[in-house]
């Protein structure tokens, strides 16, 4: 269902055109039920680090903060083109660029993320062998934090992934794009892992809705 859903968020195609106005109504639901803009104060729900409680001792309801990799930070493994990586790529642009608002972006999916990097990474496996990992680290300013993000531990029937998702177009700002520390031929057949993958670090934008409609979008992310 979710990568149908993607699909038809995503594409332009004519024939997924036709079911893109019940895919718009589904995601505006989803947005509106899983959002923090549109939750109670009580139930917010933030990656708070190693030193927070862990799910599901954060019973639902708690206001605070949940057991995470790092504070204020989400993890997501998902591959792309080389091409969009390297020397006039998208993310290589805007890595490169000086001015602070050249580097932003809008997504044109659903961007999923996960409070652990070891439910991320277990997503390496599903790249496929013409596509680069990427490991994006989305940061969440811990002052004014973001509010069209949603957390879904509390609501969905997949426990585990403690999950933020962010709704399409969703903006954010990139830190840094760094490559792989490892080579395609020095890895050879051996698995994927951190040293293979490229890693670009995000800063989440705090309210989707004072972020400029003219951004660019992402092909990819």
């Amino acid at each position: 269902f979710c990568s149908i859903l993607q699909e038809v968020v995503r594409c332009d195609t004519l024939g997924v055109q036709n079911h893109l106005k019940s895919a718009v109504i589904l995601c505006r639901a989803l947005n509106r039920n899983l959002s923090q803009r549109h939750r109670a104060l009580d139930e917010l729900v933030w990656p708070g680090g190693p030193q927070a409680p862990k799910e599901p001792l954060l019973s639902p309801g708690v206001s605070g903060k949940a057991y995470s990799t790092e504070a204020w930070t989400t993890y997501r493994v998902t591959g792309m083109p080389r091409d969009e990586l390297t020397q006039g790529g998208f993310f290589d642009r805007l890595g490169r660029a000086e001015a602070p608002d050249d580097r932003r972006f809008r997504t044109k999916q659903f961007l999923a993320s996960s409070f652990m990097i070891d439910v991320a990474f277990a997503f390496l496996e599903r790249i496929s062998a013409d596509h680069e990992a990427v490991l994006f680290k989305v940061r969440i300013d811990p002052h004014s934090k973001c509010l069209h993000v949603g957390y879904l531990e509390k609501s969905t029937s997949c426990r585990g992934e403690y999950e933020h998702l962010y709704p399409p177009f969703s903006a954010f700002s990139v830190r840094s794009v760094v490559c792989p520390t490892r080579s395609a031929a020095a890895r050879g057949l051996a698995p994927r892992s951190l040293q293979d993958c490229w890693q670009i670090e995000l800063d989440a934008a705090v309210d989707n809705l004072l972020v400029p409609h003219s951004l660019p979008i992402a092909p990819w992310s």
